[in-house]
């Protein structure tokens, strides 16, 4: 009988644990539906913020490309007309690599999630060689 009564509360005892630790999953359930919740919106409210700071970061980089193919061609018109002919090449070449890039910026507000990261390295890449080709250029026409 002794034994009997002692399987009963052992029997007892694990039905309690049982039923509390099934109110806690479904207590841990909840707060991990909320914890990922606020995540989700905090990864969101991130992504928002990223993207915003990338545009903001793409506009002050074309505005500055339009100001230095300005200058540049403004460097370019006081040249006479001999070295005009002389880097009338090079003066298109920076050009084009300058509608490339904008064009590439402009890809880059349309662009689904999987090709922005194929496009910021373009833009970087075009970017690079730009600044090299106007670097080459004001240095040749400061040569002159």
């Amino acid at each position: 009988m002794k034994l009997s009564i002692q399987i009963l509360i052992l029997a007892l005892g694990f039905g309690l644990i049982a039923c509390n630790s099934s109110e806690n999953k479904e207590t841990s359930a909840k707060e991990v539906k909320k914890e990922l919740k606020e995540a989700s919106d905090a990864t969101e409210d991130f992504l928002i913020q990223s993207y915003d700071d990338l545009k903001q970061s793409y506009e002050k980089m074309s505005q500055q490309l339009n100001e230095n193919m300005e200058k540049i061609v403004e460097k370019y018109d006081k040249l006479s007309d001999e070295l005009k002919e002389k880097y009338k090449n090079h003066l298109d070449k920076i050009k084009d690599e300058g509608d490339q890039l904008k064009q590439k910026l402009e890809d880059l507000e349309e662009a689904t999630e999987d090709r922005q990261d194929e496009l910021k390295l373009e833009i970087e890449q075009l970017r690079k060689a730009l600044n090299k080709s106007i670097e080459a250029f004001e240095k040749e026409i400061k040569d002159e």
